[in-house]
């Protein structure tokens, strides 16, 4: 999930993916069945573990949407909060 959101787009600003396009997506690449509730849960899970680890290894206290985001749009990494350093996929 977070492969297919550290992208960004023309403007620079992270892309926005909708739900049942991420499902669609990694349906592809994990061969089964992905469902909005799967990516909710992902996405649950993720800002969960991000805030757990933020503060064990740096002390940094986070809110839920500090990292990812989920608007209108669709989901995105917080385009004022977060930079993506290697950006590159070794596939």
């Amino acid at each position: 999930m977070l492969d297919k959101l550290r992208a960004k787009k023309k403007d620079g600003r992270f892309q926005r993916i909708s739900g049942e396009t991420l499902g669609n997506m990694l349906e592809k690449k994990m061969q089964g069945a992905i469902t909005i509730t799967t990516i909710t849960g992902c996405a649950k899970t993720l800002r969960a573990n991000i805030k757990k680890r933020l503060l064990k290894e740096w002390g940094y206290i986070c809110d839920d949407h500090d990292v990812l985001v989920r608007d209108e749009q669709g989901y995105h990494l917080n385009d004022d909060k977060i930079t993506v350093e290697d950006g590159q996929d070794e596939e």
